[in-house]
C-alpha cells in the first residue's frame, strides 16, 4: 500500500468514527489524524502537529525558546516580539503545549509568505 492509499484509509477510518464514544484511531486515549503532503512547501512561520521523534529539517518546536534575531531576521519579521524576548536582540518562539506524544513545530527558514 502506497502512503497516499495508507494517508486516505487512515483518514477515512479516523473521520467516519468522530463521533463514537471510543474512536478507532485510538492512541493511549488521544485521537490523531495522520496528514501526508506531497510536495509540501514550507512556509517560515507555518506551526503543525507532529506525531516524529525527529524535528524536520528547517522546523523547530513550539517551546517557547528565545532566539537570536541574527540569523532568524525572516521568521522575527513574521513573529516579532509577541511571544516574548526584547525585540531588539532576541524573540521567543510560541509555546504550544504538546498533544499526548505529539509536538508543534514552527517553520523557522524556508518561503516567506507573501501578502
Amino acid at each position: 500500500m502506497d502512503l497516499n492509499t495508507l494517508g486516505e484509509s487512515l483518514i477515512e477510518d479516523c473521520t467516519s468514527n468522530v463521533n463514537n464514544a471510543k474512536p478507532k484511531c485510538d492512541n493511549g486515549g488521544t485521537f490523531f489524524i495522520i496528514f501526508y503532503f506531497m510536495d509540501f512547501d514550507e512556509y517560515i512561520g507555518t506551526i503543525m502537529l507532529c506525531a516524529n521523534a525527529i524535528t524536520p529539517e528547517n522546523w523547530l518546536d513550539c517551546d517557547g525558546r528565545i532566539m537570536s534575531i541574527q540569523g532568524n531576521g525572516s521568521i522575527f519579521t513574521l513573529l516579532r516580539n509577541r511571544y516574548g524576548g526584547d525585540g531588539t536582540t532576541n524573540f521567543a518562539l510560541p509555546k504550544i503545549p504538546n498533544l499526548g506524544d505529539a509536538r508543534y513545530i514552527i517553520c523557522v527558514k524556508g518561503n516567506y509568505p507573501m501578502r
